[in-house]
């Protein structure tokens, strides 16, 4: 496995940690918030703060493939033909006091 030196960008590092930590936290808080908002809403589709709305909720349909049942359904050549290998790249910031990621 190759390695780069990345000395000087050890404060673009420390940025990225603090952000991902910090993007963490506000998900954390933003889903709480929801939560509080969409219990209140119940079933109604608007809420409004004086009167004007601020913030909406629909239903819709998702509709999706279910991998899991096609695999129990279709036959093995056919999932092998329709199969897809992309290659990608994952960063993770890696905790320096032990080598795992953070």
């Amino acid at each position: 496995m190759m390695t780069t030196d990345l000395d000087d960008l050890a404060g673009v590092v420390a940025a990225l940690r603090h952000a991902e930590e910090k993007q963490r936290e506000w998900k954390a808080a933003a889903d709480d918030l929801r939560r509080v908002l969409t219990e209140r809403l119940g079933d109604a589709a608007t809420g409004t703060v004086d009167g004007r709305p601020v913030i909406r909720q629909s239903l819709y349909v998702e509709r999706r493939l279910s991998t899991a049942r096609v695999r129990d359904l279709a036959p093995a050549a056919l999932i092998d033909a329709c199969t897809v290998e992309t290659e990608r790249r994952r960063v993770a910031l890696v905790d320096p006091d032990d080598g795992g990621t953070a």
